[in-house]
């Protein structure tokens, strides 16, 4: 017997603080046949670009939000049709207009921004306006996250200025005589990951009058690529060392630029680190992403000129470390004192090497 069923394709609940996601594009089209775990849809959030999967066989019956559309999570973007039947590629599908329209009406019906609300701006001149850009995509959501984060977590700011020479020169050492890449950004990850296991209050976020800890460690990494940004998640990052930082950072840069990265790669994370080491920056203050408590900045590092202990200036790499946190419940004590155990930690690897 044929036992057909037509299953909804939901945009998923990815985490606090994300309500939409964008439709980037359809790796799947109207007709074609669909195994379960196949990657379907492309959505976008102000993480990254991910793949969503189907959870079922068949074929896509019907896309009900094209590329571009701006869509509510848990809300159907399509419909599988499934069967005890097995399809054959070329076979032809008839859409039932109104078998669609019942199948969508035996849930809520999307509650979709109106174009008044997205792009709803401030009322100038025309004549003064030259160029018009749009914020879409995760830039659109990375405006929502900054804008929720002001407005929920008072932030305030501490930085400590590392030498970092003896750092540099370990890890340099490593390379040359293990041939293996070891960034900075991995080591300090690492040691992060440890401060935190320590200082258990900066793996937390507080919610009105509760703070809630987190039980894992997983550490967020804003990449920047293709002229965006994405956060995805080093899972477990207390259990793995600095060369199993380096090998997850390559593989996430490498599947977001092919757009392959995975929901679930960016979920999850109790920290984030902000790293524009690779830029021209000597210092800048980050945004801590919601249900968080703290985010840590990583600048370049910069060669200053310092008088040592017999008034000799000698030339030393310093890295101006900061730390952004929720003075809701933390203090620049304790913030001073995490960062202490960072570089502390840091040192204990480099060490090791």
């Amino acid at each position: 017997m044929n036992n057909i069923k037509y299953m909804k394709l939901l945009v998923p609940y990815i985490e606090a603080g994300i309500d939409y996601v964008t439709i980037n594009g359809w790796i799947i089209n109207e007709g074609e046949t669909i195994e379960a775990s196949q990657s379907v849809v492309l959505l976008e959030t102000m993480k990254a670009i991910f793949e969503l999967e189907s959870e079922y066989s068949g074929i896509l019956y019907k896309i009900i939000h094209k590329e571009g559309k701006k869509i509510p999570v848990l809300k159907p973007i399509a419909i599988i049709k499934t069967s005890d039947e097995i399809y054959k590629k070329d076979e032809e599908l008839i859409v039932n207009e109104k078998e669609v329209e019942s199948i969508l009406s035996s849930s809520p019906k999307d509650v979709l921004p109106t174009d008044d609300e997205v792009k709803k701006t401030e009322v100038i001149p025309q004549n003064s306006i030259d160029q018009i850009i749009e914020l879409k995509g995760n830039r659109q959501f990375g405006k929502e996250q900054i804008l929720e984060s002001f407005n929920t977590i008072p932030h305030s700011y501490i930085e400590k200025a590392v030498i970092v020479d003896n750092w540099e020169s370990k890890r340099e050492d490593f390379i040359r005589k293990k041939g293996k890449l070891l960034t900075l950004l991995s080591l300090i990850i690492v040691g992060l990951a440890q401060a935190l296991k320590k200082h258990r209050v900066f793996n937390a976020y507080r919610e009105n009058e509760r703070v809630l800890i987190y039980k894992d460690v997983n550490i967020g990494v804003v990449i920047d690529y293709e002229e965006s940004i994405a956060v995805p998640v080093i899972k477990d990052a207390d259990k793995l060392e600095p060369i199993d930082i380096v090998k997850n950072l390559m593989k996430m840069r490498k599947d977001l630029i092919e757009h392959k990265t995975k929901l679930n790669d960016l979920i999850g994370g109790t920290f984030t680190v902000s790293a524009l080491n690779h830029m021209d920056v000597s210092r800048f203050i980050p945004i801590i992403h919601p249900k968080q408590a703290a985010v840590l900045a990583i600048p370049k590092i910069q060669i200053n000129c310092i008088i040592d202990e017999m008034k000799e200036v000698k030339h030393k790499r310093i890295l101006n470390l900061g730390l952004s946190f929720d003075h809701t419940f933390l203090d620049a004590k304790q913030a001073i004192n995490f960062l202490n155990t960072v570089v502390k930690e840091v040192d204990n690897i480099v060490i090791s090497l």
